[in-house]
C-alpha cells in the first residue's frame, strides 16, 4: 500500500535532417508523396533505420526564370528564341534556355502600331487626297492611307468642307444689322441676300433670314404713396434683366416688380436688357401725399343684430397704427378695452348684453401717418 517510485529512461528514435536541392522543373520529394514546382522550404517524412518517422527539411530551388517584354512595331516582331513571328497585337510566351540550363519563359506584350492623323481642309474647289488616290468634291469625312518611313500604313482622317458659293444664316436682332459685306443695313424682319468674297477668293452668296425683336418696354406703378398706401409696386415688362434707380427706396433693383417706399416725390428709372445684349430705358414717377383726416369717434351705435352699426368700430376715425381704447359705464366701471386697431365693442359686458344708455370712452393712439390721437367723450348705446 506504499508508493513505488519508478525511474524511466526514455529514448525517442525520431530523427531530423535537411536537404538543399535544385531543379529545372518539378521536383519530387524523398517520400514520393509531394511535387515542388517553385522555390521554397518544404517538409517530408520517411521512416528511418529505427522504424521511426524521419522529418526532412527540403530547401528547393527551381532554376526556371520568367521575364517580360513590352514592344510595339508596325511590322512583325521576331521573338528572342527566333521561333515566333508576331504580327498582331496580343500577349505571347517564348522560351529560351537560361544560364542554369533551365527554361527561361519570356512574356511578350506586343502592340501593332499604325500611324493615325487628322486634317481639316476647306476649299472652294475639289480636293485631291495626299496619296493622290482620291478626289473629294462634297463636304464630308474621308480616310486616306499613306506609307510611313517605317513602311507602315499611316491612316489619315480628312474633314473636308467644300465652300459652297451659297450659304444661309438666321439672325435675331433687337434694332439694326449690318450686312456681312458692309453694304446694307437691315432694320426690319425679312429675307435678304448679300455677296462677299471668301478668303480663298470664292464668291459667297449669303441668304439672311432676319428676325427683328425690339424690346417692348412699358413701366407702371400700382399707386402713389399716401397714409393708406405706404409703398407702391413698380412694374416693368417681364422677360428681361433689370436695373432700377434710385436704389435706396427700393427693396430689389434687379426684378421686374420692385416695391418702392419713397419719402418724397421720386422718379424711378429702369434699364432693361434682353438676351441679345440690347438695352432700353424708361421711367415712372411715384407721388407722395401723406395728408390725412382724423374723424371723431362714433357717439352712437345699435347692437341689435340687424347687421347695421352693430359694433362700435375704431376704423371710422381713420387708419391706426397704435391704439388704446377704454369704455366706461356711467358709474366709472370699465366695460371694454382694447389695443388692437381692428377691434370693436359689440355692446356686451362679460358676454351679456349691456343695457342701453350712455357710456364714456377714452381713446389714445397713433395714426398710420404718425398723427397723435387723444379723444374722449360719450357714446349712446341704443337697442
Amino acid at each position: 500500500g506504499c508508493d513505488s517510485i519508478i525511474k524511466v529512461r526514455l529514448t525517442v528514435l525520431r530523427s531530423k535532417s535537411a536537404i538543399d536541392t535544385s531543379s529545372c522543373g518539378v521536383l519530387k520529394s524523398p517520400s514520393n508523396r509531394y511535387f515542388y514546382d517553385s522555390s521554397g522550404t518544404y517538409f517530408d517524412t520517411i521512416p528511418n533505420s529505427k522504424g521511426c518517422d524521419s522529418i526532412m527539411q527540403i530547401r528547393v530551388t527551381i532554376n526556371n526564370t520568367r521575364n517580360s517584354i513590352d514592344t510595339s512595331y508596325c511590322g512583325f516582331y521576331l521573338s528572342p528564341s527566333g521561333k515566333l513571328h508576331i504580327s498582331q497585337t496580343g500577349v505571347y510566351d517564348d522560351t529560351i534556355p537560361n544560364t542554369k540550363g533551365c527554361d527561361s519563359i519570356i512574356t511578350i506584350r506586343f502592340t501593332k502600331t499604325n500611324l493615325r492623323d487628322t486634317i481639316s481642309i476647306s476649299d472652294c474647289k475639289s480636293y485631291q487626297s495626299p496619296s493622290g488616290k482620291y478626289v473629294f468634291s462634297l463636304s464630308g469625312q474621308y480616310t486616306d492611307t499613306l506609307q510611313s518611313v517605317f513602311k507602315c500604313d499611316s491612316i489619315l482622317f480628312i474633314n473636308y468642307v467644300r465652300l459652297s458659293p451659297q450659304s444661309i444664316i438666321t439672325k435675331t436682332i433687337c434694332d439694326t444689322l449690318l450686312s456681312p459685306s458692309g453694304k446694307y443695313v437691315y432694320s426690319a424682319s425679312g429675307t435678304y441676300q448679300d455677296t462677299v468674297p471668301s478668303y480663298l477668293g470664292c464668291d459667297s452668296v449669303i441668304t439672311i433670314n432676319l428676325i427683328v425683336k425690339p424690346i417692348q418696354l412699358t413701366v407702371s406703378k400700382s399707386n402713389d404713396i399716401s397714409c393708406d398706401s405706404l409703398f407702391s409696386t413698380l412694374q416693368a415688362t417681364t422677360g428681361y434683366s433689370y436695373v432700377w434707380s434710385p436704389q435706396n427706396s427700393l427693396n430689389d433693383v434687379t426684378i421686374s416688380n420692385p416695391r418702392a417706399s419713397p419719402s418724397t416725390n421720386t422718379i424711378y428709372y429702369v434699364i432693361v436688357s434682353d438676351s441679345l445684349g440690347c438695352t432700353k430705358m424708361d421711367s415712372v414717377e411715384v407721388l407722395v401725399n401723406k395728408d390725412e383726416i382724423i374723424e371723431q369717434f362714433s357717439n352712437v351705435f345699435t347692437p341689435n343684430d340687424d347687421g347695421i352699426n352693430d359694433c362700435l368700430m375704431l376704423k371710422g376715425i381713420g387708419e391706426l397704427k397704435q391704439v388704446d381704447l377704454v369704455i366706461y359705464n356711467r358709474w366709472g366701471t370699465k366695460v371694454f378695452s382694447t389695443n388692437k386697431p381692428n377691434d370693436c365693442w359689440d355692446g356686451r359686458i362679460d358676454y351679456q348684453e349691456a343695457p342701453a344708455g350712455t357710456y364714456f370712452f377714452v381713446l389714445k393712439g397713433v395714426s398710420i401717418c404718425e398723427t397723435l390721437i387723444n379723444q374722449h367723450g360719450s357714446v349712446q348705446l341704443i337697442r
